[in-house]
């Protein structure tokens, strides 16, 4: 090499200078080589740092939180993708347990509520197979099946041998956001005082007709926010919200859109929520709607709608409201789907366990959500323990009257879905005689088949809605 032929040319002195340097760049070298061991990638299983100590408790150095006692499961590894409003916690939960669980690697990736419902079924469509799906809504009858239990999903599309156990780790109040201090965030809450879910709807349907007529309406085509009051501007309102495969957009379609079947007005769709944060920041009359995790980190640049709740208030969303249940009809239960098999769940079961209890419940706030009641709580690490193919332990629900034999046809909104199952699930055991069938279809199902509206589907005896 000619920097060798150059090295051998220098005289006694600069020989001893240059060596030196040597030494100086390779001890940089090594000194740069251990800050990449020390990465935060949460799918690396190297973890022997200083930041773990004997006990398993966790002790971060740059602010991080004290998570307490770790119990690990066995070595091995978990695969988790799905909702991107579930994958920051997903992400914490992992990078701590990883932390404290030096032999266990979990890797985690978004894709959308549907990626997550079919890679734990196994679909191929969706990605390869994971142990762990996240969801931030229900499962559509199109992709699996509820068990007995209420909780046990078994798969109808992709691998349809397979199973998986539904677990809500966290509550989400989707969050209706525009640039802070700009024009579309000056016209919903200075001049309007917040949005109701009329209003909303107006905004993102493309239904030509959705109920609600503007107080300053001007008549044309186009909707502006002056439409809704003299006091905002005459500029149009531009949209911004999550793809049709995210759970984000089943959830507001169902409970704000109603399930219109003109569908969404057009605007920028992604799953990626970073990208729709862009297009509000990049643009002052655009307005959107995300997880509430994804807006308290952005909370510097975006500003939250308050949303009229069912008792006639306008509410914004925080931790609070979105806990105690004041921020509705916008509230909604975040779940991770554990696939039902013995070895995978080895593995994922104490990372769930980790994560409902009160080192994850910190975690779980740390990224914006809200952390599960303490009842409800209790349940979910019930149905962990539960046993592979395996019924319920069941609940003493006491002496139940019953009516007289016959049938029952209930169907509707999927978030009412697991409690119209579970309530006939044990009424059924008790009334030998009765018959109930339990089916989704959304709110607008509901109230359609309740009032034998053929389009909607058969007629019910219960419609549900949500």
């Amino acid at each position: 090499m000619d920097w060798e032929e150059n090295m051998i040319s220098l005289d006694t002195k600069k020989k001893a200078i240059a060596l030196i340097a040597l030494m100086m760049v390779s001890a940089l070298a090594g000194c740069l080589g251990n800050d990449d061991d020390d990465s935060d990638d949460t799918s690396d299983s190297n973890n022997n740092n200083d930041n773990t100590d004997t006990n398993n408790t966790t002790v971060i150095d740059d602010g991080g939180i004290d998570v307490g006692t770790v119990t690990c499961g066995p070595d091995g590894s978990i695969k988790i993708a799905g909702s991107s409003t579930v994958l920051p916690l997903a992400e914490i939960w992992a990078e701590y347990y990883q932390e404290n669980c030096e032999g266990v690697t979990i890797t985690v990736e978004s894709g959308g509520s549907g990626g997550g419902a079919g890679r734990v079924c196994a679909n191929s469509a969706k990605g390869t197979p994971v142990d762990i799906g996240d969801m931030s809504r229900d499962w559509k009858d199109t992709e699996a099946s509820r068990g007995d239990d209420g909780y046990t999903m078994d798969c109808l599309a992709g691998d349809t041998s397979r199973s998986a156990r539904q677990i809500q780790v966290a509550i989400d109040g989707l969050s209706v956001v525009m640039k802070k201090g700009g024009a579309a965030d000056v016209c919903v809450n200075t001049h309007l005082g917040g949005l109701t879910v009329d209003q909303l709807r107006w905004m993102f349907s493309n239904e030509a007709d959705t109920g609600y007529t503007p107080a300053n309406d001007d008549g044309d085509a186009i909707k502006e926010w002056s439409d809704l009051s003299a006091d905002c501007g005459a500029a149009e309102i531009v949209l911004a919200y999550p793809d049709a495969d995210s759970g984000t957009y089943e959830y507001f379609y169902e409970t704000v859109l109603d399930e219109a079947e003109e569908g969404f007005r057009s605007g920028t769709q992604s799953a990626d929520d970073n990208v729709l944060v862009n297009t509000l920041v990049g643009d002052e009359t655009s307005i959107g709607y995300f997880g509430y995790a994804y807006y308290q980190e952005n909370m510097a640049t975006l500003a939250a709608a308050a949303v009229e709740n069912g008792d006639g208030n306008m509410v914004a969303p925080t931790s609070t409201t979105v806990g105690d249940g004041t921020y509705n009809p916008l509230s909604r239960p975040l779940f991770m789907n554990l696939l039902v098999d013995a070895d995978s769940m080895a593995n994922t079961v104490p990372f769930l366990k980790f994560g409902l209890g009160d080192g994850g419940d910190k975690l779980v706030a740390a990224v914006g959500y809200v952390a599960l009641p303490s009842t409800l709580d209790s349940e979910m690490v019930d149905r962990l323990d539960a046993e592979i193919g395996g019924h319920s332990d069941g609940i003493d629900v006491g002496t139940v009257t019953c009516g007289p034999d016959g049938s029952i046809k209930i169907a509707g909104s999927s978030t009412v879905l697991p409690l119209a199952e579970i309530w006939a699930e044990y009424y059924q055991e008790n009334c030998e005689g009765v018959t109930i069938t339990v089916e989704s279809g959304g709110s607008g199902g509901g109230a359609g088949r309740v009032c034998a509206n053929s389009a909607k589907g058969t007629p019910v005896d219960i419609g549900d809605m949500s």
